[in-house]
C-alpha cells in the first residue's frame, strides 16, 4: 500500500514519567508524539526536534471519561454528568488524584527556590 500521500497531523498521549526514569519530564504529562504504528508513517514532528512533554494532573477512567464526555460529547452526555451518583464519583476521583497533586504544585509557589515547572520536571 502507498501511504506517500497519508500523513499523521497530530499524536499525543498521556504518560506518567518512569519511577526510576532520569529523563527530565514532569511527573504526569501530556506528550505530543509517539510511535509510529507502521515503517512508512509521515509524522510532523521531525526525529531531531526533541517532543515536547506539557505539565498535566493525573487521571484514572472516572476522570478521563469526564474529560472525554465534556470535550467530545457535551449535549449527549448532560444527562449523565448531572445526575448525583456521576458527580459523586468523579469528586472521588478528583480527590483521590487531583487534590494531591495541586496540592503539591500549591507548595512549590511558597518555595522561591525553583519555578513550578523546573519542580514538576526535576529528577525523582
Amino acid at each position: 500500500e502507498d501511504n506517500s500521500w497519508r500523513r499523521v497531523v497530530m499524536r499525543f498521549h498521556f504518560d506518567k514519567r518512569e519511577s526510576n526514569g532520569m529523563q527530565k519530564e514532569p511527573i504526569y504529562h501530556l506528550q505530543v508524539g509517539g510511535r509510529y504504528r507502521t515503517e512508512n508513517e509521515n509524522c510532523w514532528i521531525h526525529d531531531n526536534i526533541d517532543i515536547p512533554k506539557f505539565p498535566y494532573h493525573p487521571m484514572d477512567i472516572i476522570l478521563l471519561s469526564e474529560f472525554i464526555l465534556i470535550n467530545f460529547f457535551p449535549k449527549e452526555s448532560k444527562e449523565l454528568r448531572e445526575k448525583p451518583e456521576w458527580r459523586s464519583l468523579v469528586r472521588k476521583c478528583q480527590e483521590l488524584f487531583l487534590k494531591p497533586y495541586y496540592q503539591i504544585c500549591i507548595t512549590y509557589f511558597e518555595d522561591n527556590s525553583e519555578t513550578l515547572l523546573g519542580k514538576l520536571t526535576s529528577s525523582p
